[in-house]
C-alpha cells in the first residue's frame, strides 16, 4: 500500500522560497547598481588623469557607513619622486567622502577633508569628490584612510583611484 507522502506544508515552503527570492533580488540589484556607479566614476577619473599624463596605479572599492572609518585602511607603497593623483568617488547615496593619506606613523601627509556637505540653500549639494595630489619625497609605505562623512542610506559604496606619473 502506497501512502501519500506529500506534506501539507509544501505550499508554505514554496511561498517562503518565492518570497525569499523576491526579497533578495532588489538588494542584489541595488548593490550591483552602487558598484556600477562607483566603477563608472573611477573610469571617468582614469580618463581625466590620463589626459594629465598619469597612469593607473591602483583601484580600491568598498562600503562604509556614515561617520565611520574602515577598520583596515588601504596600504600603498609610493616611490620617491613620483607624483600621485588620488581620487575618491561614491555612489548615489553618498554626499561626501573624505580621504587622508597617512605615513607609517599614522601622520596625515596629504588629504582632502573639507566639509562640502551643504550649499547656500542649506540643501545637500552634489557630491564633491576628494582629490589628493602628492609627490613622495621618500619611497615608503603609506595608507589611504577614507571617511564617509555623509551617506543617506548606509552603507554607501565608494571607490578610490590612484594614478602615478
Amino acid at each position: 500500500m502506497r501512502r501519500n507522502r506529500s506534506p501539507q506544508w509544501t505550499p508554505t515552503i514554496l511561498f517562503f522560497l518565492v518570497w525569499l527570492g523576491a526579497s533578495v533580488t532588489p538588494l542584489k540589484a541595488q548593490a550591483q547598481s552602487s558598484t556600477d556607479r562607483v566603477w563608472d566614476q573611477l573610469q571617468d577619473a582614469f580618463t581625466t588623469a590620463h589626459e594629465e599624463g598619469f597612469k593607473q596605479y591602483n583601484y580600491m572599492i568598498g562600503y562604509l557607513d556614515s561617520g565611520v572609518s574602515p577598520v583596515l585602511n588601504w596600504p600603498l607603497s609610493l616611490a620617491a619622486g613620483s607624483s600621485y593623483l588620488i581620487v575618491g568617488v561614491c555612489d548615489k547615496d553618498c554626499w561626501q567622502i573624505n580621504l587622508a593619506l597617512v605615513d607609517a606613523n599614522d601622520v596625515v601627509v596629504a588629504g582632502d577633508t573639507a566639509d562640502k556637505r551643504r550649499n547656500s540653500d542649506n540643501d545637500y549639494a552634489p557630491p564633491d569628490d576628494p582629490m589628493i595630489r602628492f609627490t613622495a619625497s621618500t619611497t615608503a609605505a603609506y595608507s589611504l584612510k577614507p571617511f564617509m562623512f555623509a551617506c543617506n542610506v548606509n552603507p554607501c559604496g565608494y571607490g578610490i583611484g590612484v594614478f602615478v606619473k
